[in-house]
């Protein structure tokens, strides 16, 4: 199982967000919309104010359903080009 030094050492991009939730912390895997309450009380801002991008639709659409503002993203190459 994978803990928060793997992640750090794997993608170093995750400094640059201010909140991360990992299912292994929480024990709720994806697309379950508890794991995105769980980003949304771990934030502490509006689910508006939150943004989630993912190639998977069910994903996407667990995260819409609370109100959190989302993309997908159909061609993973492009993944830097969300803003």
């Amino acid at each position: 199982m994978y803990n928060s030094s793997y992640y750090e050492q794997h993608f170093n991009f995750l400094s640059d967000f201010d909140v991360q939730v990992f299912s292994y912390e929480v024990g709720i895997n994806k697309p379950d919309p508890k794991i995105f309450q769980a980003l949304i009380d771990r934030s502490g801002v509006l689910p508006s104010e939150l943004f989630y991008a993912d190639d998977n639709q069910s994903c996407v659409d667990a995260a819409k359903s609370l109100g959190i503002s989302e993309s997908r993203v159909l061609d993973k190459s492009k993944a830097n080009d969300i803003k």
